[in-house]
């Protein structure tokens, strides 16, 4: 941090947990890290998490029922995180979450994630998108020239302040491979 800040005193840097960054086990993977200081006070911790039952974003079950176990277990896995970040009245974000496109159960869930971050002030990034992710079940990566969005996408853009697109039609997202065509006006 310290030889960070000579050089750059006003970016906020970003601090990592341990073991991958859990955001359920955080206040004991994460919390000795409340210990790093910076005299500019500008840290942000980050965590992870994903909602399938392993944790790994794999979704290797690959079916709904099986990887959710109760119907509030994505938010308790963030939870720690979030009463961590309030306790200690720092900044967080949420690295990384994800869900598949295959059931729009997955859809919903991931809705009640970005509220329930929202609501608690936590900032996050989805995982995962770029060329090299396309086939993978949680990738927003679009389709198709930029013409065909991920499912994901549905929900994701009601929170990005300048996402917007232009639309004349929405495929439904509970058929086909589980993505949207978005027809440019």
């Amino acid at each position: 941090i310290n030889g960070i800040r000579t050089v750059d005193t006003t970016t906020p840097i970003v601090i990592e947990g341990e073991s991958y960054a859990a955001a359920s086990t955080w206040p004991t993977t994460g919390g000795k890290l409340i210990n790093l200081v910076d005299n500019h006070q500008d840290l942000i911790f980050q965590a992870h998490t994903y909602f399938d039952r392993d944790k790994s974003g794999l979704y290797k079950l690959g079916v709904f029922e099986q990887e959710v176990l109760t119907a509030d277990e994505h938010i308790k896995r963030i939870k720690p995180f979030a009463d961590w970040l309030k306790a200690n009245n720092v900044k967080g974000i949420l690295g990384e979450f994800g869900v598949p496109r295959n059931d729009v159960r997955w859809l919903n869930l991931l809705e009640e994630v970005v509220v329930y971050l929202k609501e608690q002030g936590i900032s996050g990034t989805y995982w995962v998108a770029g060329n090299g992710y396309g086939r993978d079940q949680v990738s927003v990566q679009p389709l198709e020239n930029f013409t065909l969005e991920r499912a994901q996408m549905r929900v994701l853009e009601k929170y990005i302040p300048s996402f917007h697109v232009n639309e004349t039609s929405i495929g439904d997202i509970t058929t086909g491979n589980n993505m949207m065509h978005i027809y440019p006006n």
